[in-house]
């Protein structure tokens, strides 16, 4: 039988072939990878990926020996995404390194991935290119072009300024009413205050803040934290720059703010019908500690995730309203998720199209 021998230069002609048409995939490849659209969630699936790795390190875990994927998985989406779920306990489970590094993932996730790295662009470079203002327009929905270097630096004057504020009340409770040392006291305060803007409800306490329900000065701050970062940031943008004018406020703004109230209001009315008298929640409370209980028990299920009484026993009722609470959530482009308020206070209109959710300038 004859031996056929392929020519060489056919078969030069066909590699070449195929590394063009393979440059021409990888190409299109890129491009669509890099789209601001597919960054967002391609970046969110890089950090998750980063943080747990992070988190299956023995410097993380307080357990040896065991297997940590699955635990440091289920974290790091959580505190990326910012949902508070936890399938460990957070204060004992993990170790100070472990707290940072969730700290982190939280913090980033409730910011928003691309929009930081756009603000350290600037920061470092005193620019932003083309592609970084088309993402950073992507992850917070509600940016002119033009204005996205002045709405990046407002978001992180503001994000920083209620943690921060928040941050140092809570560390002086902590020092002053709980023994804790300076450092303790500090920590604590920067890790609660940061999942509180962030709409975390992570927590360095075995029962969340089932201990602190009757304190004041530890719910409080928390709460405005919660319902300041739930808002979004366009309206926090937006009552930065404009103030408390309710004629000059957008549909969007009006719905947010009015429905946050309402959803409030009502929230705390039905909490405390169905809770105020049963012994296994807050029947024992003093007046004062009811009163609190029925404010963080409005504020935490919509957009937080943290708890200061024990949903195990609670009424039917109570976790039927904290569903509904839960899944109407917060604020358009805010940290917290779900359905978001506006959304689900706004009706089809006879007059047009344009839904009231849609983004507007700030």
């Amino acid at each position: 039988m004859r031996k056929v021998t392929p020519k060489p230069g056919a078969a030069r002609i066909s590699t070449d072939e195929w590394w063009k048409e393979a440059g021409r995939h990888s190409g299109r490849l890129a491009r669509a990878t890099l789209h601001p659209v597919r960054s967002v969630p391609l970046a969110f699936l890089a950090v998750i990926l980063l943080g747990t790795g992070l988190l299956t390190l023995p410097i993380s875990r307080t357990a040896t020996g065991d297997d940590a994927g699955l635990p440091a998985l289920f974290t790091s989406v959580s505190a990326v995404c910012v949902t508070g779920l936890i399938t460990v306990d957070t204060p004992s489970y993990w170790t100070p390194f472990g707290h940072v590094v969730i700290l982190g993932l939280i913090q980033v996730g409730g910011f928003g991935i691309m929009t930081l790295a756009t603000l350290l662009s600037l920061l470092v470079r005193k620019t932003i290119g083309l592609r970084g203002q088309l993402v950073a327009q992507t992850e917070t929905h509600t940016l002119n072009f033009g204005d996205v270097r002045s709405v990046l630096f407002r978001v992180a004057r503001i994000m920083l300024t209620v943690e921060a504020v928040t941050a140092l009340v809570l560390a002086g409770r902590f020092w002053i009413a709980y023994d804790a040392d300076a450092g303790t006291a500090l920590w604590h305060g920067t890790f609660h205050a940061i999942s509180a803007f962030n709409n975390a409800g992570f927590a360095l306490y075995s029962d969340n803040l089932m201990g602190f329900a009757s304190d004041p000065w530890i719910i409080v701050p928390i709460c405005l934290a919660v319902i300041t970062g739930g808002l979004g940031f366009p309206v926090l943008i937006a009552l930065y720059k404009d103030g408390f004018r309710p004629k000059a406020w957008s549909v969007h703004l009006r719905l947010t703010i009015y429905g946050t109230i309402g959803l409030l209001m009502l929230g705390a009315v039905l909490f405390g019908t169905f809770e105020w008298n049963r012994d296994e929640t807050i029947g024992q409370m003093p007046a004062g500690g009811k009163v609190l209980a029925v404010f963080a028990g409005t504020v935490f299920p919509r957009t937080a995730g943290f708890n200061t009484i024990d949903y195990g026993v609670a009424a039917p009722e109570t976790l039927m309203v904290t569903n509904i609470l839960m899944f109407i959530g917060g604020g358009s482009a805010g940290t917290a998720a779900a359905s978001k308020s506006p959304l689900s206070f706004s009706w089809p209109s006879p007059f047009g199209t344009k839904s009231a959710d849609a983004s507007t300038s700030p």
